[in-house]
């Protein structure tokens, strides 16, 4: 219990504070049945500056606020047309208002507690009880105590002032309503649209791997190979992992590609009536799609590493020796390299 204490510390410790202005795309790993069948997952954004007054409206944070998460779904529930929901960084993550009551244990009925003590609390004006006083049902559910059902990677980079102030006034300017089509308009096409706000043309669907759906894992590859290649963004990757306890654990995020031909599901029906799909599947995503979360994670698992790459990048350019700077940055990725 000591060692995951620490590990969720670690993770807290990493996310970015309105000290500076910082966007992070949280990558949500695969859950339930439709992570059986799509690998899909779900996708967030994650704002330093930005908070929220009762989750379906924006403003510029205080000094002693950290930012709010900002996602998408089909239906928050009490006929809502509503369509996004924001809520605080630490109840996303862990269902409670302060660092100090984060649980280091989770079943159904510590998450079910936690998520109807905060909605009592910030969202009944809004999301009332049920008829019999019970939870009222609806995907606000989905915006709270969310690593007690899976890992989640953020793909953090450094944004402005100015540009918060844009997005909000973008956002400000007109009703929080739309409509969700898994196909059309999900979770991941409503985060890559945030993205390209601030970084046009960063989050980008991958039409081939996907067949024109935009996936969680399409975003956060573009995204990141956007960010990698512009050292002055600060790129990091932080991991939040799932609390330990009887839920059942997430699964990697897979494109479609990936997914015919790693899931047994899709992978024997092929073999047996279809076995030239494996071969075409197969190469379609190990050259146009590859992508491991949890390899590049420990790659970029520390804003320092981020820090040492721009300066290592900027003497390079100078003609300084950085010898020296990369071996110790080697060094210091080598300790990143356990996952869990």
């Amino acid at each position: 219990m000591k060692r995951w204490f620490l590990i969720l510390l670690a993770a807290l410790l990493l996310v970015p504070t309105t000290a500076r202005a910082d966007i992070s795309f949280l990558l949500h790993e695969s859950i339930g049945a439709a992570g059986e069948f799509t690998g899909s997952g779900h996708a967030a954004i994650y704002l330093s500056n930005i908070c929220t007054e009762d989750g379906f409206s924006l403003r510029l944070c205080r000094e002693d606020e950290s930012g709010v998460v900002i996602s998408s779904y089909r239906n928050f529930g009490n006929g809502s047309t509503y369509e996004w929901m924001a809520v605080p960084l630490v109840p996303f993550l862990y269902g409670v208002d302060d660092q100090s009551e984060i649980p280091i244990y989770a079943n159904s009925k510590i998450r079910n507690f936690l998520k109807e003590k905060y909605r009592h609390k910030h969202l009944n004006a809004i999301i009332p009880a049920a008829p019999d006083g019970t939870m009222p049902a609806g995907l606000w559910q989905m915006m709270l105590t969310t690593v007690f059902n899976r890992d989640i990677y953020g793909f953090t980079v450094k944004t402005t002032a100015d540009q918060d102030a844009q997005f909000l006034r973008e956002s400000n300017s007109k009703p929080n309503n739309g409509t969700f089509h898994t196909l059309t308009s999900n979770c991941a096409d409503f985060a890559g649209r945030i993205i390209n706000r601030y970084f046009p043309g960063a989050a980008r669907r991958d039409w081939i791997n996907d067949a024109g759906i935009t996936t969680p894992k399409a975003i956060a590859r573009s995204f990141f190979n956007y960010a990698k290649d512009r050292p002055e963004m600060g790129l990091s990757i932080s991991r939040f992992p799932q609390i330990p306890g009887p839920i059942v654990r997430s699964s990697d995020n897979r494109n479609l590609t990936e997914m015919a031909y790693t899931s047994k599901k899709y992978l024997i029906p092929s073999i047996l009536f279809k076995p030239e799909l494996i071969a075409i599947f197969s190469a379609t995503y190990l050259l146009t799609g590859r992508f491991n979360v949890h390899k590049t994670y420990e790659k970029y698992a520390n804003a320092e590493i981020a820090r040492l790459e721009r300066e290592t990048r900027t003497a390079s350019t100078m003609g300084i020796d950085v010898f020296c700077g990369k071996s110790w940055q080697r060094r210091y990725r080598s300790k990143t390299k356990t996952r869990g």
